[in-house]
C-alpha cells in the first residue's frame, strides 16, 4: 500500500526536480547573453566608441545569442 503512494510521489519530485534544473540551465544561457552584452557596452565606452554603430553591434550580438538560445530550446532532447 505504501509503495503505490511513495512512488509516484517520488517520481513527480524527481520531474520537478528536473524541470528546476532544466529552467535554471535556461536562465543561466540568458543571463551569459546578457552579460556579453553588458562587457560589449563596456568595452564600446572604454574606447569612446559611443556611436550607434558599436551599441547596434552589440545588440546584434545579444540577439544572435538569444536566438542560440531559443533554438536550444526547440531541439529535440533524446
Amino acid at each position: 500500500m505504501l509503495k503505490k503512494f511513495f512512488l509516484p510521489l517520488l517520481l513527480i519530485s524527481s520531474l520537478n526536480l528536473s524541470a528546476q534544473e532544466v529552467y535554471q540551465t535556461i536562465e543561466d544561457k540568458y543571463a551569459a547573453c546578457e552579460k556579453a552584452y553588458d562587457e560589449c557596452l563596456a568595452v564600446c565606452e572604454e574606447t569612446n566608441t559611443k556611436s550607434d554603430e558599436c551599441v547596434v553591434s552589440c545588440d546584434e550580438k545579444l540577439y544572435i545569442c538569444n536566438s542560440k538560445v531559443e533554438e536550444d530550446l526547440e531541439k529535440p532532447s533524446n
